[in-house]
């Protein structure tokens, strides 16, 4: 994508802790416990858009939104290599696993992610990723 900052190096160092180019699959590698505090710094250093939002699902705005009201979830996603002219990071998926829920989180959590593919919602999990 045009603009993003494309130092691989230190994008996969925010989400991975390290760099290991040779794990990437087809130019693609995933992550499942991405935190908010990861997502800010690759917001800050210009390795994901604002706008940016995988298929139906909620765009970074969005997400960062919720995340900053309601706290204790990890994100999935993958990034995409350098390599590739498609380059950039994509949250697919959230997740709350644990912890106090309540009926206000829930409520929000089904209005904003409703439409995933994959769905959950219990009094212990919070669950949604978008194919």
């Amino acid at each position: 994508m045009f603009g993003l900052n494309r130092d691989e190096e230190h994008r996969d160092k925010i989400i991975f802790g390290k760099y290991e180019p040779e794990v990437y699959v087809g130019g693609i590698r995933r992550f499942d416990d991405l935190k908010v505090s990861q997502l800010l710094d690759l917001l800050c250093n210009n390795f994901i858009c604002w706008n940016e939002g995988h298929n139906n699902a909620p765009d970074v705005r969005g997400l960062l939104g919720y995340l900053v009201e309601y706290l204790g979830y990890k994100l999935s996603g993958y990034a995409v290599s350098a390599r590739r002219d498609d380059y950039r990071v994509s949250i697919d998926g959230i997740e709350k696993d644990g912890g106090t829920i309540t009926k206000k989180e829930q409520e929000a959590f089904e209005e904003m992610f409703g439409g995933a593919d994959d769905f959950e919602v219990s009094s212990h999990r919070l669950y949604a990723w978008f194919d």
